[in-house]
């Protein structure tokens, strides 16, 4: 099981396709029902970050999902062309008013093992998962 990559453009009817494609590679590393769902939303949560906050709903732009297979764990990786990001604490902390917005890199951060972020040019954003 060698590294996966799905390239798709900056828009939100793509995050089907990404899901779809985390889901079909997380099964294959032997992650439960509920770690394959945890992942797949922790994975929406961030390429719809990245296609509002990165990209700006440029739909020419291209977002790379990249799943690297362990033995009983995934690590995934989406990468934007945005202008780069660096999350502070207070991106990671519930919202202090509850609204449907900024949850995003909250909700990602409960519902992986390891979230971490590399600037470059743009964003990787890491998502480490590993079986329940």
């Amino acid at each position: 099981q060698g590294v996966q990559e799905l390239r798709v453009g900056s828009e939100f009817r793509n995050s089907h396709r990404v899901r779809e494609f985390v889901r079909g590679a997380a099964r294959e590393c032997n992650l439960g029902d509920e770690a394959v769902a945890d992942l797949a939303l922790a994975v929406t949560e961030v390429f719809n970050n990245a296609v509002e906050h990165a990209h700006r709903f440029e739909a020419d732009r291209q977002i790379i999902v990249r799943v690297h297979p362990r033995p009983e764990a995934i690590q995934v990786d989406i990468v934007d062309e945005g202008p780069g990001f660096a999350p502070d604490e207070a991106s990671l902390r519930a919202p202090a008013t509850p609204t449907q917005r900024g949850l995003g890199l909250f909700l990602a951060r409960q519902l992986v093992d390891r979230i971490s972020f590399t600037r470059g040019p743009g964003t990787t954003v890491h998502l480490l998962k590993t079986a329940c």
